[in-house]
């Protein structure tokens, strides 16, 4: 469960888990050097929230994850649901959609 205005991943963070929206709302964003935010996308209920091409590559976060409300997710490994989705095409192609 999240408050409007917490983090749930932060620039930097090593990260391995995907997020399902149950309640609330998301932003992605980023800062440049100079400060300024530039938001890459929201994530509402019923919506993946991770950061999922670091995840991919193994990189640590280039983007923070912020509730904009009251919001609650339900984390789940990364390894998980890649062994589900070279298992299920179903799963494959719900993979394939988040990461498009």
């Amino acid at each position: 469960k999240y408050r409007k205005g917490e983090h749930a991943v932060r620039t930097g963070d090593s990260f391995r888990d995907v997020g399902f929206v149950v309640r609330g709302l998301f932003r992605i964003y980023s800062v440049d050097r100079k400060g300024t935010e530039r938001i890459k996308a929201f994530r509402a209920e019923r919506d993946f929230v991770a950061p999922y091409a670091e995840i991919l590559r193994g990189e640590p976060a280039r983007s923070d994850i912020e509730a904009l409300e009251e919001s609650e997710v339900v984390w789940v490994s990364f390894d998980i649901l890649d062994g589900l989705a070279k298992k299920s095409i179903y799963w494959s192609s719900v993979l394939r959609e988040q990461a498009e």
